[in-house]
């Protein structure tokens, strides 16, 4: 095969509309430019060192005869197949899960998929999985991991704690939820009792619809109506397919994940990184990731560890041109490093020509740096800013998502019983302008995060309902110097300073 530098990397799209059994849809710009000089006969190299034979058909707008590989390694609907062309005979075959993350190809092999045909509640249920993990941030309110207890039949089961509730903002009025996705919906009888909430009828034949099993897990995230929620299933069986180690490729090994760009991301300048990758390499990331994204080129993202996010980054998408419907591919190289690539909206590498070189000097959008702003104690009208300007000198025009931190020496106010929470600095007025009175913030210490109601008067705006915990979980007293560092999405990074 050809240089590395000189192949032509590029999406295929399968989602439902695009999904045939055992077959490849080639995209546009790749067919409309190589097409043509297509071999009728090619072969697809999988990272696992397996080589499947495929046919060029409809003058390179597809590739069949791959039913052995697709079933193989489970290609369904939402799979992700990632395909680099060395332009003579040879596919390299990258494949993802509906998890966004890299399959575990000897996991497949071991024990290979039986179907390549799923039904509709099926396809649906794929949908919301990529979905979750692939294109939204940070929707998912509550985690249930499905124990044994919860597959009895009985008629008042207890499903949901009183903390489970209180983040679904469930109370006595409900009485049915609603648990599902897209157009598939269960009813779930449901009675409160002793703080918990108690499933009467329904749930044994929702989890049965869907394959629900002892250690899947479920992510709920809230709707647009009251007491219905859109569920992630985590099937266990498919998820520990996904991650175990990385691929091994020579002396290295490699996980990788990817992300979809949309609107809200962009605004806010941060993702969220999936959640399959998080559990096996979460605890080896730092709050600063070495970033290569080829030709040369290298630069460093954010990383939030309580929130599992990375942030800040409006200059990379500015700089780069990435827009809503990209989707960024994260190779993790170990230590905080990463290998990134971008494709565009016709599933093209953005950082290539239709040659395949790179061309980062076609690359001159506007680069948007994020200055941090270091205040005092927000519980003082006079905040010491880095340039002297007061709290009334606000830039009203501001971004909305643009990057601030600030130091709260606590007081004994902050930490009594039913505290009074810390001021958050007039300086934030353009990221807490837009707040309601009870808006939720998620507070992250460490590896944990709580949620903490803004009390918001005018231009006056402190942490409410949920600080007395935050402050008694995390043993702080008067004196302890906190930095709160805003990271987008109605969160702050807290850690302790000095």
């Amino acid at each position: 095969m050809e240089s590395k530098d000189r192949q032509i990397s590029f999406i295929c799209p399968n989602f439902s509309s695009h999904y045939r059994p055992g077959e490849l849809i080639l995209p546009l710009v790749f067919y409309v430019e190589h097409g043509k000089s297509l071999p009728s006969k090619v072969r697809l190299h999988v990272e696992s060192s397996h080589v499947w034979s495929g046919t060029v058909l409809d003058g390179g707008k597809k590739i069949e005869g791959l039913e052995g590989m697709m079933n193989l390694y489970g290609i369904r609907p939402y799979s992700l197949v990632l395909l680099e062309y060395d332009g003579g005979v040879n596919f390299r075959v990258q494949l993802y899960s509906p998890y966004a993350t890299e399959i575990m190809y000897a996991n497949y092999e071991h024990c290979p998929s039986s179907d390549l045909l799923y039904n509709k509640i099926e396809l649906a249920m794929f949908s919301s999985v990529f979905t979750y993990n692939a294109i939204d941030n940070f929707s998912g309110v509550y985690h249930l991991v499905i124990e044994n207890k919860h597959l009895v039949g009985a008629k008042m089961l207890p499903v949901l704690s009183s903390y489970a509730c209180h983040q679904l903002s469930l109370d006595e009025s409900c009485k049915t939820l609603k648990l599902g996705f897209e157009k598939y919906f269960w009813n779930i009888s449901v009675d409160f009792k002793n703080g918990s909430l108690y499933f009467v009828d329904g749930w044994i034949e929702f989890l049965d619809a869907l394959c629900v099993m002892a250690g899947d897990s479920l992510s709920f995230c809230k709707s647009d109506e009251k007491f219905k929620y859109i569920v992630c299933v985590f099937h266990g069986s498919l998820v520990s397919k996904e991650v175990n180690v990385g691929v091994s490729v020579g002396i290295r090994s490699y996980a990788r994940f990817f992300k979809m760009i949309t609107e809200s991301s962009l605004k806010s300048g941060e993702i969220e990184v999936p959640r399959v990758f998080i559990r096996n390499y979460g605890d080896e990331l730092t709050n600063t990731l070495n970033v290569n994204l080829g030709g040369g080129i290298s630069t460093q993202f954010k990383y939030c560890p309580g929130s599992c996010r990375i942030y800040g980054l409006h200059q990379f998408f500015g700089k780069y041109s990435v827009l809503e419907d990209y989707v960024v591919f994260f190779n993790y190289l170990g230590s905080s490093k990463f290998a990134v690539s971008v494709y565009d909206s016709q599933w093209m590498n953005h950082f290539q020509d239709s040659d395949g070189y790179y061309r980062f000097e076609d690359f001159t959008g506007p680069s948007c740096v994020e200055d941090i702003v270091v205040l005092s104690d927000s519980n003082d009208d006079t905040l010491d800013t880095s340039d002297g300007s007061s709290a009334e000198s606000d830039d009203e025009n501001s971004e909305e998502y643009e990057l601030f931190s600030f130091r709260v020496v606590l007081k004994a106010s902050h930490v009594e019983k039913k505290s009074r929470g810390v001021y958050i600095a007039k300086n934030l007025w353009s990221i807490y302008k837009h707040w309601g009175k009870m808006t939720s913030i998620t507070l992250s210490f460490g590896a944990e995060q709580w949620t903490v109601e803004a009390l918001r008067n005018n231009r006056d705006c402190r942490f409410g309902i949920g600080w007395d915990d935050f402050i008694e979980d995390n043993n702080l007293s008067a004196d302890d110097v906190l930095y709160f560092e805003y990271v987008g999405h109605y969160g702050f990074h807290v850690k302790i300073d000095g």
